[in-house]
């Protein structure tokens, strides 16, 4: 149960993010986007060194896939109504379950 609060918090702030983006986004996308990882990691900083482990080769591709996903994410606000490409981004688990099947070899199962 607790994991559905969770979701709905991910939802309510990916959702705020969206309307903070759209508000900011006469900037630069890159710059717009950086700033946005430059302050979640500062804000992460104090959590990664009292648990720090090496980073991995996945961990890193994680990374760079989580800046690439904020970088285009900016993109299409600036450039689309944001009422059209949040329905767009939310196709998401339908891609990352065709992903993890064709990748992990992982089925959908209720």
């Amino acid at each position: 149960m607790l994991g559905v609060v969770y979701a709905f918090g991910c939802a309510v702030a990916s959702s705020l993010k969206a309307v903070l983006l759209k508000k900011n986004v006469k900037r630069d996308e890159l710059v717009l986007s950086g700033s946005f990882r430059l302050f979640a990691a500062l804000l992460y900083a104090p959590f990664l060194l009292l648990a720090f482990t090496p980073p991995t080769l996945l961990t890193v591709a994680g990374g760079v896939f989580n800046a690439l996903l904020t970088f285009l994410v900016t993109k299409a606000v600036k450039r689309g109504d944001l009422s059209l490409v949040s329905p767009i981004y939310a196709f998401t688990p339908i891609i990352t379950f065709v992903i993890s099947w064709l990748l992990l070899g992982e089925a959908a199962t209720l």
